[in-house]
């Protein structure tokens, strides 16, 4: 069954792929390194920084855990 996103969603779902991008910049790592790290396709990394997918909390946890950092950190954004 679809969800139907709304445009708040849509903003922090964007806002979401900047915070990964901003802590993965922070970092030093590549699209690609995350990837890895997180077990998933530099593709999925890509979407969700340009704010294109909504992740699950088995995603959120695999970045949390790749970027070295606790969950609520990842989250740590304004929108």
């Amino acid at each position: 069954m679809a969800i139907n996103l709304t445009k708040e969603d849509e903003k922090v779902i964007q806002q979401f792929g900047l915070r990964i991008r901003e802590l993965r910049n922070e970092i030093g790592i590549s699209q690609d390194e995350l990837a890895l790290r997180a077990d998933t396709t530099k593709s999925q990394v890509f979407r969700i920084e340009h704010g294109e997918i909504n992740c699950t909390l088995a995603t959120l946890n695999r970045f949390a855990k790749a970027l070295e950092i606790d969950l609520k950190q990842l989250l740590d954004f304004r929108t």
